[in-house]
């Protein structure tokens, strides 16, 4: 039996549903992926602007960091980025998964969880520029978990396993990826 065959032989309830016309599937990506794209990248713009203010106030001349190893520039992040979401864009219009939902919750939540993210920032800052990320690691907590788990992920308050490091921790993650975090998760699901 070759493919062609195969594939027909699979019970449609076996298969996802065609996906939808393209030009429809593309909008209804842009519409969920731009707001998003947008609301984390200004995150970082924020949070950027707040670290060189805090810099100033401490009386550090701000300047551009000076990473031990080269990185890429904005503008091949920003390409790699569009890549990235056209091959998500791909990947659904393919049938491998549905138009991601990706819904961060109602505006409530989602402006609480700002608030928990720029709230941190401070000390977000203060452990960066110390180099403290394992400030969660003491006496009590020695020995009761792997120390991977004792330390403070992206600088964040309450290292791994509290509550409100878990409140900011998707947060943190996609200011990072600049909204791209989900999108990135999904490609996981491409082998499978």
């Amino acid at each position: 039996m070759n493919e062609h065959q195969h594939r027909q032989a699979i019970p449609t309830t076996a298969i996802m549903a065609a996906p939808a016309p393209s030009i429809t599937t593309r909008l209804a990506y842009g519409l969920r992926q731009l707001p998003r794209f947008a609301w984390y990248m200004g995150h970082g713009v924020i949070m950027r602007e707040l670290s060189k203010q805090a810099r100033r106030d401490a009386g550090e001349r701000p300047g551009a960091n000076h990473p031990d190893r080269s990185v890429p520039g904005r503008w091949q992040l920003y390409g790699e980025m569009a890549a990235l979401f056209r091959q998500d864009l791909a990947n659904v219009e393919a049938g491998i998964y549905p138009l991601p939902d990706d819904h961060d919750g109602a505006w409530p939540l989602l402006l609480d969880r700002s608030r928990l993210f720029f709230r941190d920032l401070p000390a977000v800052h203060r452990r960066r520029e110390s180099g403290n990320y394992r400030e969660i690691l003491n006496k009590t907590t020695r020995g009761k978990r792997p120390d991977y788990y004792l330390q403070n992920f992206h600088f964040q308050s309450g290292g791994w396993m509290t509550p409100g490091s878990a409140q900011r921790y998707d947060v943190q993650v996609e200011v990072l990826f600049r909204g791209t975090a989900n999108a990135i998760r999904r490609q996981a699901l491409v082998p499978l």
